[in-house]
């Protein structure tokens, strides 16, 4: 019996599950996520194809003709919007975050995230966030490191005020889904904040556990990821 589903997953799936479930999420700042995209994507060299749009557009360009803003807001709403996902293919799996999204939309994304997550985090206050975690769910966290960091941006790479602005413009529903995650974030944080100075200063002497083992949990990660994938494509 499957008892985690992890990964960027639109909210829906326990619907098809038949025991109690509850949603984990950590909210990313909309500015910094949409760079962090842009940018990967237009260094990655594994999927040409599929990232010739951020290869070959400006910033402006690619946040005027590529549909993927406000993904938090869509993903997090979960409105079903026909996708195909294919197996290692050149084809973008992005068909779910292109639909449209809207005022109602953000509203749907608030409720979910009131009635239906257990824990809404924030990934520039990841180790509260984890010092959290630990709180609501008695994890046991002996040691953690980061992983899959996209590349650096170069010096001409630097990314204006107006550009920005721009972003936010883009994404005005995901803008307003973190200020209202961080509100909840808050409220769980002073909820817990006899318990949190403790379990953060845990947090933070997990934090890099060392070279190898970074590395070894980093590819068991990845073969685990493989392995699940072959699985769902028989």
């Amino acid at each position: 019996m499957m008892k985690l589903f992890k990964g960027h997953i639109p909210f829906g799936l326990h619907r098809f599950i038949p025991q109690p479930t509850t949603y984990i999420t950590i909210l990313r700042d909309p500015i910094s996520r949409t760079l962090s995209e842009y940018y990967y994507r237009r260094h990655r060299r594994t999927h040409p194809i599929a990232d010739r749009d951020a290869k070959r557009l400006g910033l402006e360009e690619y946040l005027a003709k590529v549909p993927y803003n406000n993904p938090q807001t869509k993903a997090i709403a979960g409105l079903e919007v026909h996708c195909n996902y294919h197996f290692y293919t050149i084809v973008p799996s992005y068909h779910f975050y292109s639909g449209p999204c809207s005022a109602e939309t953000l509203d749907i994304a608030k409720a979910n995230l009131t009635r239906h997550f257990s824990l809404v985090g924030l990934t520039e206050r990841f180790e509260e966030t984890l010092a959290l975690a630990k709180i609501l769910f008695g994890w046991k966290v002996p040691y953690y490191t980061a992983i899959r960091q996209g590349p650096k941006r170069q010096k001409n790479e630097e990314v204006s005020p107006q550009q920005r602005t721009l972003i936010a413009e883009y994404n005005q529903f995901d803008m307003e889904l973190y200020s209202f995650g961080v509100s909840l974030f808050e409220r769980a944080i002073a909820e817990h904040a006899e318990r949190i100075p403790l379990e953060l200063e845990l947090v933070r002497r997990a934090k890099s556990p060392g070279a190898i083992r970074a590395v070894y949990h980093g590819c068991r990660a990845n073969i685990r990821r493989h392995f699940i994938r072959l699985r769902c494509a028989m």
